[in-house]
């Protein structure tokens, strides 16, 4: 699907759009269907017919009410003019899905409309591409295995600022960490899990915490083998490796909307 999918299925905060979006004045957002995330992950199609992702904060809007038209090729060039006014440049698309990207406030920002001809059904998603402010500071794992209580977060790996430890913390009986197979083959257990945390997030998408915990591992050693979403976001999974001091030691990060899951696993 052209444009961002992850609202579709994850939950939001009612929010409010730029006041200089630029639609037409007698097209009005409904607000209830209005969502923001600080960051997320859109992706664009363009000119040639390939698509870029933009990271940055995110809104959603699933319902603009506006005048019925005979079709959205019609209900295209109602929105268009507005748009280009606020300045707004189109990139490609029709009126099944239009990409319009502008500069604004010393960044960029990409907006894909999704015009229908009912009143009550046009759509649109919108990126201002933005840094990452979330941060984490992981410190190194010891040269000798941490053993923390079940109660206790894992040493190498707090949890995200404001995230909270969820009910269900157990060990790992029965569990394995996998990695890709090789030329497309079936997955491969690297370890067996020896420890499971998990926490409610202070992230509503996936694809925060995944970054976020991504950046950090990378800057305190960690070897990032895997990071990838469903096609949807809803699901972001992060595999990672350490392997200094003698140690052999594999992460899991399995990343949902509000939440996520930690798998630890180290090798004799």
């Amino acid at each position: 699907m052209i444009g961002l999918a992850m609202l579709l299925a994850a939950p939001g905060r009612a929010a409010t759009l730029p006041t200089d979006l630029g639609l037409p004045d007698d097209a009005e957002p409904n607000g209830k269907s209005i969502v923001a995330y600080d960051f997320a992950v859109g992706r664009f199609a363009i000119a040639d017919g390939s698509v870029v992702d933009k990271r940055g904060h995110y809104w959603a809007v699933a319902s603009i009410r506006h005048a019925g038209f005979d079709d959205a090729e019609q209900a295209l060039a109602y929105f268009r003019p507005s748009l280009e006014a606020a300045g707004w440049t189109f990139v490609a698309g029709s009126g099944e899905a239009a990409t319009f990207t502008r500069p604004h406030d010393g960044t960029e920002q990409w907006l894909t409309l999704v015009p229908r001809a009912k009143p009550t059904s046009s759509s649109l998603y919108l990126v201002e591409m933005s840094p990452q402010r979330l941060r984490v500071t992981l410190p190194t794992p010891s040269s000798r295995p941490e053993r923390p209580a079940l109660d206790e977060d894992l040493p190498y790996l707090p949890p995200l600022p404001a995230a909270r430890g969820a009910a269900a913390v157990a060990e790992g009986a029965g569990m394995n960490i996998s990695r890709a197979g090789s030329d497309g083959g079936p997955p491969q257990v690297v370890a067996k899990v020896d420890a499971v945390r998990e926490y409610l997030a202070p992230t509503r998408a996936a694809v925060q915490t995944s970054a976020v915990y991504g950046a950090a591992l990378k800057t305190s050693g960690w070897q990032v083998r895997e990071e990838h979403c469903t096609d949807d976001q809803v699901r972001c999974r992060l595999l990672a490796h350490w392997t200094r001091d003698g140690r052999d030691l594999w992460l899991v990060i399995d990343a949902t909307p509000g939440a996520y899951r930690v798998l630890s696993a180290e090798q004799d």
